[in-house]
């Protein structure tokens, strides 16, 4: 799992790097623009297949505007729709350089920026989130293993638990119970962590220490450390 999150991590932070760089390039081209009044004058249909195989169209406009110095440019625009967004001889507002132009919308300009930054941040949090647990929880376990009560039990049973009846993504998880004669008042089961793999072949032992909260008891770390450590 750790492995996942890093990945997500490095792709979220891939992406946002990428956002950037779109982003700078985009404020550049608006900087470094000029405006100008077009009109749509035709379409272009392009074909894109869907889930389902079928064959969608998207329509594309063609624009044509008068630049600075009295000439007429033509432009295809990167922004397409299932239904044609505008009319023929729709007049519209267009940003031109030398070599690029769009037409002035939020979508045509930003959209695609605010896509990949929100693709990028959502890996990112997610893996944030996961490894910020990580953390709560070692710090939980430390305290537990240097402050907390050490009992021996003895390992019961090791279960396997699937998730949405998929025998495929199941996990392993160790139940023992107290028998520490020098604790004898405290009877309870004891749960270990999950496992993504069979710990069986790694216990070599009957018993296995359980680090209890002595203020409360069902606060408690299963020391699986050694099973861990062999894979």
């Amino acid at each position: 799992m750790k492995k996942v999150m890093l990945s997500l991590l490095i792709i979220g932070s891939l992406l946002l790097i990428c956002t950037v760089i779109l982003l700078f390039n985009q404020l550049a081209f608006i900087n470094n623009s000029y405006h100008a009044s077009g009109n749509v004058i035709n379409f272009r249909i392009n074909y894109k297949m869907n889930s389902k195989g079928e064959k969608i169209r998207f329509y594309h406009p063609i624009v044509k505007y008068t630049d600075k110095n009295g000439h007429a440019a033509y432009f295809l625009s990167t922004e397409g729709s299932i239904n044609p967004q505008y009319e023929l001889g729709q007049e519209v507002d267009v940003l031109y350089t030398s070599n690029h132009a769009e037409i002035k919308t939020f979508h045509a300009i930003w959209l695609v920026i605010v896509l990949m930054a929100m693709l990028g941040i959502v890996p990112i949090i997610i893996a944030l989130i996961y490894f910020g647990c990580i953390y709560i929880k070692n710090k939980r376990i430390n305290r537990l293993i240097h402050k907390g009560r050490c009992l021996e039990t003895i390992i019961q049973s090791i279960e396997v638990k699937m998730f949405f009846r998929f025998r495929w993504l199941c996990s392993y998880v160790i139940y023992s119970e107290n028998a520490d004669s020098n604790y004898p008042d405290i009877k309870q089961v004891f749960k270990s962590g999950s496992f993504w793999f069979n710990p069986k072949p790694y216990i070599k032992n009957e018993t296995i220490s359980v680090y209890i909260d002595e203020s409360n008891p069902r606060r408690y770390y299963m020391d699986t450390r050694f099973i861990s450590a062999v894979k």
